[in-house]
């Protein structure tokens, strides 16, 4: 049994019109993460900002002229916490930087999905 050109390729384009099709509900899912993905990064930001403000006060209180034994331990347990706060910010800055990519690339499927409907 043979089969003829015109059969073939009816079922080679029906079978991209239906990876066309998935293509779309696999963008739109995307997308919709993309959206989620985006809050979150704005999100993350906030929480950088709001950790940055948090080190910069620390950083004030190390310029305090403090007097004493206790001092000096304070001082001390404030500079860690500084350097704490610092390295949290940049996670949450990196995080932020990742859902952000990773948000656009939603939005790229979305734009394919698009084109492809």
């Amino acid at each position: 049994m043979t089969q003829t050109t015109s059969s073939v390729l009816g079922g080679d384009v029906r079978d991209l019109a239906d990876d066309l099709r998935d293509l779309g509900v696999h963008a739109a899912a995307a997308a919709a993460a993309g959206d989620a993905l985006a809050e979150l990064a704005g999100r993350l930001r906030l929480a950088a900002a709001t950790v940055e403000a948090q080190a910069a006060a620390h950083r004030g209180l190390l310029a305090v002229d403090w007097t004493g034994a206790a001092a000096t331990a304070f001082a001390g347990l404030v500079a860690v916490r500084v350097v704490q706060l610092e390295r949290l910010a940049a996670d949450l800055a990196g995080l932020a930087g990742t859902a952000s990519r990773r948000a656009a690339a939603g939005d790229a499927l979305r734009a394919a999905a698009g084109w492809a409907s």
